[in-house]
């Protein structure tokens, strides 16, 4: 008993301490690359605001319109140059686009390709009435807008697109690895995931757990929109969840550690645990029969030896050379009947003795 009780303590004991470990370990990684991340990010809208406050929009399109046909054409010239540079600073990008606010033209440099159409998309920026704002397709694809302004008249200038690269997201979170057990997820606010360490959890599509997002969405607004937080959740199982909301994103990095994979290494030091009491339990009772066994055996045959003595016959012996007490007492009994048998013999030839000479 107090060996199970010393087992399942320890059990206990091992368990809490493996699962604050790997939640520890978990929470530091996620802000450790939340921080990352958000790094990255920065510089994303940095280019956007760069793009913005660079002499070629500034000096420009305040007044658009008045300018010649030869310094429009120049002026193009010289904001492809411009996008094109900043492009080439940044590998995370994939596409820049400057949308005037005075004309239907546009400047672009590298990909521009989104699920819709880059006007539409521009409209709809528009119309938001925000100056930055971040967008997401099926495909996964991320873009960023912000609202370009004269820096001294406050006028609209039109508005900057800056696409991230897929690539350069996937290779920045592949070195997120905490296992094969742990899902590892960046989703918008609308669910929508951007990158996964999962196969089947397909880029650009809706993650299966509705319940997860909202979750997370709840707990950081409960927490005086806190940035990082984590909790318990039942989705398709149990699991422990982390998660970070990237600063002035739309975008969080989450992991998904099921509680079957936190247990498992306390699981196995338990099993040990159990097979080492059961191993103990039966050695002691093996020593236990054992020690029983060299008590009762030489007792019986003494009280047989005792029984037939009783009845006058002292021929027996019992044959046991141990050196503990029970052996002490067979050992002292036999030669108290040795002393009984020479004592008999004797009076025995006395008896013959007197008779011989009446």
């Amino acid at each position: 008993i107090p060996l199970i009780i010393l087992g399942t303590s320890a059990y206990s004991r091992t368990k809490n301490a493996l699962t604050d470990t790997i939640k520890q370990y978990t929470e530091q990684v996620v802000t450790q690359f939340n921080t990352i991340t958000t790094k990255e990010m920065a510089k994303t809208m940095e280019t956007a605001g760069s793009i913005m406050l660079s002499s070629v929009i500034q000096d420009n399109f305040g007044n658009y319109e008045t300018l010649e046909m030869s310094a429009k054409i120049n002026l193009k010239t010289n904001i492809s140059k411009e996008l094109n540079s900043r492009l080439t600073q940044n590998s995370s990008l994939w596409g820049l686009v400057f949308s005037p606010y005075t004309n239907d033209q546009r400047f672009t440099a590298g990909s521009t390709t989104f699920e819709i159409e880059i006007d539409e998309l521009n409209k709809m920026f528009i119309d938001s009435g925000e100056n930055e704002k971040w967008y997401t397709d099926s495909d996964g694809k991320a873009v960023y807008f912000k609202r370009a302004t004269h820096v001294e008249t406050g006028k609209n200038l039109g508005s900057i697109m800056v696409s991230l690269s897929s690539p350069a997201i996937d290779k920045m979170f592949d070195t997120f690895d905490l296992g094969e057990s742990v899902d590892v997820l960046v989703l918008t606010d609308e669910g929508r995931i951007i990158y996964s360490n999962r196969e089947e959890n397909v880029k650009g599509s809706i993650y299966p757990q509705a319940a997860l997002i909202e979750n997370i969405k709840s707990d950081l607004t409960d927490r005086d929109n806190a940035s990082i937080s984590s909790q318990e959740l039942v989705l398709a199982e149990k699991v422990y969840c982390n998660y970070a909301k990237v600063e002035k994103t739309p975008f969080y990095i989450v992991t998904i550690t099921p509680f079957n994979y936190i247990y498992s290494s306390s699981l196995t030091i338990g099993r040990q645990i159990v097979l080492i009491a059961i191993i103990v339990f039966l050695l002691a009772i093996l020593v236990a029969f054992a020690i029983s066994n060299s008590i009762s055996n030489p007792l019986s045959k003494l009280v047989d030896l005792m029984r037939k003595a009783k009845e006058g016959d002292f021929t027996g012996v019992v044959p046991d050379k141990s050196r503990d007490e029970i052996g002490e007492v067979i050992c002292n009994y036999d030669d108290m009947l040795r002393n009984i048998k020479g004592l008999i013999q004797k009076v025995k030839l006395s008896v013959e003795a007197v008779l011989n000479t009446s």
